[in-house]
């Protein structure tokens, strides 16, 4: 019915015109408490690919419950002046006419502007960005950081790097710029959901071997090997310890949600349907407090904030600092805080 927008027949019988009723209401309750709401309905309207949710979810709810076909399909007109269960519940319902069937099916409050405008950031930041951490460009200095890396991560680790030559370290604000997931070589072969995502990514690029990363970069959600990632000047290790088995199921599920989303020019973690790399680990550890930052009127999460997370919370350990080449295994922190303190 939601797809269509209509009642295909007008010869419903009694128990299909009060489920129509039902999702009529339904549609109503959708329309007074979530509509009005713009953040809501502009992320309800935008979809969401990882839990299913498909484009324009509430724009054709509402379009369902205004629509003068419908209403006619599911009322009944029995003659005798009584009213059955369906009746009942129709008139609850918000008046409708053809004006206002119309009219709503313009997609009044469809945030049109907002969402042309979300379409142009999104396009200029593909194109102002360049290259950014995590590209197929393998030389001898990747190499060698990707080894030095590997020496030291765990599954779930999370990481954090930055690349002076990048663009991304000019406009995000902070030390780091750039935040991903290490999952490893042998954990696609413990959850079912991650072996999927990982064989994905080696039929789309049979060249690359042992991803092991999770991480959004300028072409989307994607698994990177650590040789792919390790572009960069610096690069910090952080670990949760003593993860529960529950934990490490949400954030393999979570993760893999994203996969193949959209990278989120607008840095909105509102946003469902486009993910930032730190939006990536904000989503996939969502039992943590991560600390949010509000940015051009909306509210995001940068790589600092999840480093400023990470210090105050005990949960988590700083396993090692790479800096200029130069591996450093459980850092003082009194180094690290500096790191983000100090002048861009």
């Amino acid at each position: 019915m939601l797809q269509s927008g209509r009642l295909n027949t007008g010869h419903l019988s009694s128990a299909q015109r009060f489920a129509a009723a039902k999702l009529l209401q339904s549609a109503a309750f959708y329309d007074r408490i979530l509509q009005p709401k713009g953040k809501i309905r502009r992320a309800l309207n935008r979809g969401e690919v990882g839990n299913g949710i498909p484009r324009g979810v509430l724009q054709k709810s509402r379009r369902f419950l205004y629509s003068v076909a419908v209403r006619k399909s599911v009322s009944s007109d029995p003659g005798n002046g009584k009213m059955d269960a369906a009746d009942s519940l129709l008139v609850q319902l918000p008046k409708t006419t053809i004006w206002k069937s119309g009219f709503y099916g313009l997609y009044r409050k469809n945030d049109r502007i907002i969402n042309a405008c979300y379409g142009v950031f999104t396009f200029v930041g593909t194109k102002i960005f360049g290259v950014s951490p995590g590209n197929k460009v393998v030389d001898i200095r990747q190499r060698v950081i990707a080894n030095k890396l590997k020496s030291q991560v765990q599954p779930f680790d999370i990481l954090l790097s930055r690349c002076s030559n990048h663009l991304t370290s000019k406009v995000i604000p902070g030390y780091f710029g750039h935040a991903a997931i290490w999952f490893g070589d042998e954990i696609p072969n413990k959850h079912r959901r991650l072996r999927d995502i990982f064989r994905f990514r080696k039929r789309k690029f049979s060249e690359i071997h042992e991803p092991g990363i999770l991480e959004a970069v300028r072409s989307g959600v994607r698994s990177s090997s650590l040789k792919e990632y390790a572009v960069g000047d610096v690069f910090l290790i952080l670990r949760l310890r003593s993860l529960t088995p529950g934990q490490r199921n949400t954030v393999v599920s979570n993760a893999g949600k994203q996969l193949l989303k959209a990278y989120d020019f607008n840095f909105d973690i509102e946003s469902p349907d486009m993910v930032m790399c730190t939006e990536l680990v904000y989503l996939a550890y969502d039992f943590i407090p991560w600390k949010v930052s509000p940015f051009m009127g909306r509210f995001t999460i940068f790589p600092d904030d999840i480093l400023q997370t990470a210090l105050a919370d005990e949960r988590f350990e700083v396993v090692a600092l790479l800096m200029d080449g130069k591996l450093e295994v459980k850092p003082d922190l009194g180094v690290v805080r500096g790191l983000i303190a100090r002048p861009r």
